[in-house]
């Protein structure tokens, strides 16, 4: 029996177009084949629509920070303003005007993804399809020196509570600059199901973005008694959190 992950993954979808055009004076300069180039101008960067109302936001920090927020898939209603609190990795939505650490968080929800097993039969194939959920906090340091210690006691509070580290992710922001987002992944074991948890926490300057994805796993069995690991290295793309993260620093580099 052949099995095979057909992935229906609709959260997001990026569209890059390029165009140019050169000036008629110098024709025969132009005729012949062109090499490209990584000199020149920079093109503007991609207009983003912003996921809420930023107006209702209770401070000007809270609405710089709403502003980079994916709109795709957000869950109506679940942004939330408040006061992060970096001992304990936690946040307060008490009086968030006054916030000594500014964040907000938002719910999201990918359409998730279809196994199918047994390609070659059709009375054999099974299909399963499940969600992929996430919590996306962005947080404000007051300074770039202190996003750093908060992103650690994040890292503290997932090794507290068992989550394990993962490969490192790598976001590509040019020909060689490349960012690395700290990845750790917890399997809570079910029977059937492997709930599975990957979390990304990210530092860019004084800001501090933090994703907890979640999923409900169908268990894989592996030789014998064993079972595969849910965390799945090669599926990345696949991943709401990852495409999250990234969104976000896309928006972070069109400023």
């Amino acid at each position: 029996m052949r099995a095979g992950i057909t992935f229906a993954f609709c959260l997001f979808t990026f569209a890059l177009a390029a165009a140019g055009c050169g000036s008629g004076d110098n024709v025969a300069a132009n005729a012949g084949p062109q090499v490209a180039s990584l000199e020149g101008d920079r093109n503007d960067g991609p207009i983003f629509e912003d996921a809420v109302d930023v107006k209702s936001a209770p401070s000007e920090a809270h609405a710089l920070l709403a502003k980079l927020l994916p709109k795709s898939a957000l869950l109506k209603g679940s942004v939330e303003y408040g006061n992060w609190n970096a001992e304990t990795a936690g946040y307060s939505t008490k009086d968030p005007g006054n916030a000594a650490l500014p964040m907000i968080a938002a719910d999201y929800r990918s359409t998730g993804f279809t196994i199918v097993t047994d390609t070659e039969s059709e009375s054999g194939s099974a299909n399963q399809e499940y969600v992929q959920s996430c919590k996306l906090f962005v947080i404000r340091a007051p300074e770039a020196i202190a996003a750093q210690p908060i992103a650690d006691k994040i890292v503290a509070a997932l090794k507290a509570k068992e989550f394990s580290p993962l490969d490192d992710m790598q976001f590509a922001l040019g020909v060689e600059k490349t960012e690395n987002i700290t990845r750790m992944g917890l399997i809570v074991g079910q029977g059937e199901t492997d709930d599975v948890y990957i979390a990304y926490v990210k530092v860019v300057g004084d800001l501090v973005i933090y994703a907890l994805e979640s999923e409900a796993a169908p268990a894989q069995p592996g030789p014998g008694d064993t079972q595969l690991s849910s965390l799945n290295e090669g599926g990345r793309g696949t991943r709401v959190g990852a495409q999250l993260i990234s969104l976000v620093l896309m928006r972070l580099q069109s400023q």
